[in-house]
């Protein structure tokens, strides 16, 4: 079976926080872990965060960025990152058409662990579009 491009890129995004471990409150933590959004960000273009204040990061964006790097984003890896965003939002309501959650409040969420935070972005790897 072929895996369009954001399953592949939501697979890629769990196997990263497996790997590095999951954060709350910043897109990548100074010891490399990585939130439900950084690990998207990640799998697609290789950084968590976009640019050095955003999200909380401060200066580190995995390992320094170098000059121009973050400008050099393309408009298909931004499509790729908001189709990740929006399956996993629909994952987390339930797999209705639309979402309206806030995938870093549920990031956030004091109640959320690192294993749940795995098991959306698999599961939205998985799920079937409407």
């Amino acid at each position: 079976m072929k895996r369009d491009q954001t399953t592949i890129d939501l697979l890629k995004a769990a196997q990263i926080m497996r790997e590095r471990g999951w954060c709350r409150g910043k897109y990548m933590g100074p010891d490399k872990r990585v939130c439900l959004m950084g690990a998207i960000n990640l799998a697609v273009f290789g950084y968590a965060v976009f640019n050095a204040t955003f999200g909380g990061c401060d200066s580190l964006i995995n390992g320094p960025a170098e000059p121009g790097q973050l400008e050099r984003i393309t408009a298909g890896e931004l499509g790729r990152i908001a189709a990740a965003h929006r399956r996993l939002g629909r994952f987390i309501s339930g797999g209705g058409r639309f979402s309206h959650v806030s995938i870093i409040d549920t990031n956030d969420d004091p109640t959320m662990t690192e294993a749940k935070a795995v098991e959306y972005l698999q599961g939205a790897a998985e799920m079937v579009e409407p």
